[in-house]
């Protein structure tokens, strides 16, 4: 599976636990490449199968069920913009980064006052031990082909963190107050349209599978 995807597709990004290759216009493949990328790929897929989290995530559509070595999500492309964050969230960028500040450090604050969406983003955060600090970098929201703003990666949460990165283990129930240490994420060049020869049966733990890709559409 790397050797193909590093030969024939186009490599979205690569950092030092996990690679993004391009399927197509609407699809990616993160592939993990040690026991640090497998964890955030089970991550991913923990948080995706909680249908209340699903707002503020890329849709899973497959993955490797004998290892959480590979999945296949959305295509999410980079926000350019805090503008472009209000218009897909309805939320100013500065205010969402300080309402993410205040109730993740206070988690007896009562979010029923807040845009519904940022209430989605706040109780996926809590549920799933997400670090705050990634939620307040405009450079980790994206947007989906179906134009949804969600988390470009939300595999590198704090239980992570804690049993791969970090040298001082930490009680795990604690959020993080500041950026994380993520290891740097390459961007590769601009992507491009690339035929994946086969789409993998989506499993039983994932609902939906694959939508009819334009592409496939073209080609009858």
């Amino acid at each position: 599976m790397v050797q193909y995807a590093v030969e024939f597709l186009e490599t979205l990004g690569k950092g030092s636990s996990r690679r993004a290759f391009l399927l197509s216009s609407k699809y990616a493949l993160k592939i993990a490449i040690n026991e640090k990328g497998i964890a955030q790929n089970e991550a991913e897929l923990d948080v995706f199968t909680n249908p209340k989290s699903r707002a503020i995530v890329a849709k899973v559509y497959d993955a490797d069920q004998e290892g959480n070595k590979w999945l296949i999500s959305d295509l999410v492309k980079p926000l350019d913009s805090e503008e472009e964050f209000e218009q897909l969230t309805g939320v100013k960028w500065y205010l969402f980064s300080e309402q993410i500040r205040s109730h993740m450090q206070n988690r007896g604050a009562d979010a029923q006052k807040l845009n519904p969406w940022v209430q989605a983003v706040i109780a996926t955060a809590r549920q799933n031990n997400l670090m705050h600090g990634d939620l307040r970098e405009l450079s980790h929201w994206g947007k989906t082909p179906d134009g949804r703003c969600v988390l470009l990666d939300y595999g590198f949460n704090e239980s992570v963190f804690q049993s791969h990165y970090s040298k001082t283990p930490k009680p795990q129930d604690k959020t993080a107050t500041s950026d994380s240490g993520r290891p740097p994420m390459t961007a590769g060049p601009n992507p491009t349209k690339t035929s994946w020869p086969h789409k993998p049966k989506p499993k039983e733990h994932i609902e939906g599978g694959f939508p009819e890709d334009d592409e496939e559409k073209t080609k009858r």
